[in-house]
């Protein structure tokens, strides 16, 4: 989902949400950083930073770092709401860490997003348990329609088709 076209919401309850957009802010070059707002109990990872210009914001990890478990105790920081977007002031492959409140605990997950794109946001379905920003067996909320993707899957379908037309072809032969 690109966010610079539109914004994209993830509803994971009746009061948790997070909603990711362009923050209308350019970093490097003309590029726009993207941004996050949360609704409800729902949490981003943020660290405050050290460096007098700067506020704290949304804490982004770039891919290569990865793994990373992402719990209570991750990182030092804590966990923030924002009810207005607050800028992730990092591009090209990156995790943010997400925790939200359901009716059973707490909850963990990430968003991954590269430059104003949403890749993937995924989330552990058990309460208090962390989640490692590998691939594993967790939720993953798919928010990004594929639809280039599709011509290649009716290509696949159609070789199916030709090669069990063929093989049928050669058994009754």
């Amino acid at each position: 989902m690109s966010l610079a076209d539109d914004s994209y919401t993830v509803s994971l309850g009746d009061d948790v949400s997070y909603t990711f957009l362009d923050s209308g802010e350019s970093g490097f070059g003309s590029v726009n950083f993207p941004a996050v707002q949360t609704s409800g109990d729902a949490r981003v990872h943020t660290t405050d930073l050290p460096f007098p210009n700067f506020e704290a914001g949304p804490t982004a990890l770039f891919a290569r770092t990865a793994p990373h478990m992402i719990d209570e105790d991750f990182s030092g920081g804590d966990y923030r709401s924002y009810d207005e977007a607050g800028t992730i002031d990092v591009l090209n492959n990156v995790y943010v860490p997400l925790e939200f409140d359901l009716d059973d605990g707490t909850h963990y997950g990430f968003a991954r997003l590269n430059d104003l794109t949403l890749q993937d946001f995924a989330y552990e379905t058990e309460a208090g348990v962390g989640i490692d920003t590998q691939p594993g067996p967790y939720d993953s909320v798919a928010p990004v329609p594929l639809p280039a993707g599709l011509p290649l899957l009716f290509v696949g379908v159609g070789a199916l088709g030709v090669a069990s037309r063929r093989k049928r072809k050669a058994a009754s032969a």
